[in-house]
This record gives C-alpha cells, sequence and structure tokens, in this order.
C-alpha cells in the first residue's frame, strides 16, 4: 500500500510539473508568434553576442554576473555535447570494429564466471588506516578459504567512472570495456548496446547461459541481453524489507541458485549487484545458516553483534559503521557458498 502510495503522489507530482511547463512553454510561443520575426532573430543574435563577449573578456572560470554563469553552462553544455558527439562516433566506428574482431576469438575454455557489483565499498578499505585491522583479519580468513581451495586472489584498483549514484555508468563500463563516466554518454551507448560486443553478448554466443540478479532495480530494459533478469518484485521474500532493494543480499543469493542457476548446465554466468553492502540504508542483516530465518521477525542489530558498539567507538566519524559490514557479508554470505568457491575452482 505505501509503495502504491508513493507512485501516486509521485505521478500527480510529475503531472503539475508537466502542466506548469506547458503553460509556460505555451506563453514563451504565443509572446514570440506575437513579435516580428526579425525582432526575435535581432534579440537571439544579440544575446548570443553577449555571452560571447562575457567569455572572451572574463573567462570561463569567473561566475560573477547571472549572465556569465549563464553564458559559462552554456559553454560547457556545447563542449559535453560534442564529446558525446564524438565518443559516438568512435563507439560506432574504429571501436565497434576494433571490438567485433576481438568477439570472433573462441573462448579456449568455458568456466562458470561470478560477476558481483559489491557496490560502496572500493580503496578506502585499504587507504584509511582507521579500517587497517578489521579489513586484515578480513583478508587473512578469505586468503586461508582460497588457499584451501587451491584459487588465487587478485586484488586491482580502477578508478570508478562514476560516484554518489549512477551505478549504471560502471555496470556499462565493467561490460563494455569503454569509460562511460556521463549520464550523455551512456545515452549514447544505449543507442549502439544491442550491436555492440560487449560480455555478455560474447558469452551468450558462445553457449552461456547468462543470468542477472539485480534486487534494487524494478525493471529490466533488455539493454544486454541477458537469458534471465530477477528484479525485486521476482523475489518471494515475505520478511522485514532491508535497504532500498528490499532484500537481504542471502535472500537474492539463494533464491537465484536455486530456483534460477541450478537449473541449468555450465557454462553459465552469475552477474550479481548488492545491496546489504551498500552502507548506511540499515544496519547490515544478519548472516543464517539457513534463509528461511530471514522472513521471521528479526532481532534487533545491537542482539546480533554485541561487540558492534565497543568497535564503533575505536573508528572516528561517520564512517565506523563501514568497518563491521565487509566482515559479515563478504564471508559466508548464504549456505551455498561452497558451491560458488567449488564451481570457482573447477573453472580455473
Amino acid at each position: 500500500m505505501t509503495e502504491v502510495l508513493y507512485v501516486g503522489v509521485l505521478l500527480a507530482a510529475v503531472t503539475r510539473f508537466g502542466i506548469v511547463v506547458a503553460r509556460y512553454l505555451s506563453a514563451v510561443w504565443r509572446w514570440g508568434a506575437a513579435q516580428h520575426p526579425r525582432r526575435v532573430v535581432v534579440g537571439w543574435a544579440m544575446l548570443n553576442t553577449y555571452f560571447v563577449l562575457s567569455l572572451s573578456w572574463f573567462g570561463v572560470a569567473r561566475d560573477d554576473a547571472i549572465l556569465q554563469l549563464q553564458a559559462k553552462e552554456s559553454f560547457y553544455n556545447w563542449q559535453r555535447s560534442q564529446e558525446v558527439l564524438a565518443t559516438l562516433e568512435t563507439l560506432s566506428g574504429s571501436s565497434m570494429q576494433a571490438a567485433t574482431r576481438l568477439a570472433q576469438t573462441l573462448p579456449v575454455r568455458r568456466p562458470d564466471i561470478f560477476l558481483f557489483e559489491v557496490e560502496s565499498y572500493g580503496a578506502t578499505l585499504w587507504a584509511d588506516d582507521d579500517y587497517e585491522v578489521a579489513r586484515q583479519g578480513l583478508m587473512r580468513r578469505v586468503q586461508s578459504e582460497l588457499d584451501e581451495l587451491q584459487l588465487p586472489i587478485v586484488t586491482r584498483f580502477a578508478t570508478s567512472p562514476g560516484y554518489g549514484g549512477g551505478f549504471w555508468m560502471s555496470k556499462a563500463s565493467s561490460l563494455s570495456g569503454i569509460k562511460i563516466s556521463s549520464h550523455s554518454t551512456h545515452l549514447a551507448w544505449k543507442q549502439i548496446a544491442s550491436q555492440y560486443p560487449h560480455l555478455v553478448s560474447y558469452l551468450n554466443r558462445n553457449g552461456y547461459y547468462t543470468l542477472a540478479v539485480q534486487p534494487a532495480t524494478l525493471w529490466t530494459d533488455g539493454l544486454y541481453g541477458y537469458d534471465e533478469v530477477i528484479v525485486r518484485d521476482d523475489f518471494s521474500c515475505d520478511g522485514s524489507f532491508y535497504g532500498f532493494g528490499h532484500v537481504p543480499d542471502q535472500w537474492s543469493l539463494d533464491y537465484a541458485f536455486t530456483h534460477h542457476w541450478s537449473k541449468h548446465p555450465r557454462p553459465r554466468l552469475f552477474h550479481f549487484s548488492t545491496v546489504s553492502t551498500h552502507f548506511a540504508w540499515e544496519p547490515p542483516p544478519q548472516i543464517t545458516d539457513d534463509v528461511a530465518e530471514l522472513e521471521a521477525p528479526q532481532p534487533s542489530f545491537l542482539e546480533t553483534r554485541p561487540g558492534y558498539v565497543e568497535l564503533a567507538l575505536t573508528v572516528p566519524k561517520v564512517g565506523s559503521a563501514t568497518t563491521s559490514s565487509p566482515s559479515p557479508t563478504s564471508g559466508s554470505c548464504c549456505s551455498r557458498r561452497s558451491d560458488i568457491a567449488s564451481s570457482q575452482d573447477s573453472s580455473r
């Protein structure tokens, strides 16, 4: 009921805004129609002349006057438009040809592939000394478990194309191998994505079953051509809502493996976008031996992690809570962790 009410209010606000904009444009149109065409052209030319003179005299970096600021924004918009056009030309030209030639190479092996987008954690765990003890303890446990499975672990840092939102740009960049760092470039990318040989289309052509698990997504646009996409409304979780994705990662993983992944033979791609790691919507959900327990009323956060307050006091500012999140969510996310590890072992 809450979601229906939210959608209703949002639609009403959008409708009202559309009416206001329509009335404004209608008034401008009527005013322009009443003017002599020559006056409109002369006024437009004088305004643009002022913009050019202002930029030439004061420089692009100055924001003194309103018109100067508008001229600056107009100049930046023109620059971004040219960059997007150049990017689109490159994508549809030389980059498309090079990627197409590369995509013709057949894979030597066809292992199962697990691609996890652990959103909101990055190099800060290594760069900030406050996280060092917790991080080293976590990595020792992970390294020990991987050594038992004879699996190597490699760490590599890369600069994210987006910050503070816009994860779809990071997703597009990782799947295409192209830096897509603006919404305009992403719109250009969407125009050619169906023809571009990105990772998903390459795997599809080489006999893979491709599965995307996106608990935070309300719908799928079919941009990448996965065989199956699981979004928020597809999960039959009756427990308490958690975060912006409503479903804890442990539940999402168990549901996807049980109802989709296990029903298809190898080779397979499992592409998962995490929710539980996205601090700080709510305290991290507990990790259980049986995911069915997540449907029952959950104990308070401090009941499940009594040592959390003591740990939090050792870390300054609001970043303190993030030290506890990686440890529980990076280890045994669900009872199928051993299945994932064994699949990765065989793939290598």
